[in-house]
């Protein structure tokens, strides 16, 4: 079920996204990938409340994943809250040293405040 979440993802059916995570989620509440993508459906449509609630479930449940603390970086960053994003993806990068989902955390972040040099960085 989380190919068909990102597979939607990909194809920006942000709404069939959040409707196919939550029939999942009443049968499965711990399935912590799906409310990742869950979440990354919901900012995108700038719900960033409810992204960040669901992606601080998915911590609680797998909190040595790198990509939830990416992703929360993301959705913090896309709400305004940049220091808050950093240390999330600094997070992100100290459970897992050359995670690629921390350094494109990083990459979003310096993409929000217009420093494009760090966003190259951090993607090479």
């Amino acid at each position: 079920m989380k190919n068909i979440t990102a597979t939607l993802l990909f194809l920006r059916s942000y709404k069939e996204v959040i409707t196919i995570c939550d029939q999942i989620l009443k049968i499965k509440p711990d399935a912590h990938e799906i409310l990742s993508n869950k979440s990354l459906s919901l900012s995108l449509l700038g719900r960033y409340d409810e992204a960040l609630t669901n992606l601080n479930e998915a911590v609680k449940l797998q909190p040595e994943y790198p990509l939830f603390w990416a992703n929360q970086a993301i959705v913090l960053a896309r709400a305004g809250r940049y220091q808050d994003s950093l240390a999330n993806c600094e997070k992100a990068l100290e459970l897992q040293a050359n995670d690629e989902s921390g350094y494109y955390g990083k990459a979003c972040y310096f993409a929000l405040q217009n420093d494009v040099d760090l966003v190259i960085k951090n993607l090479q």
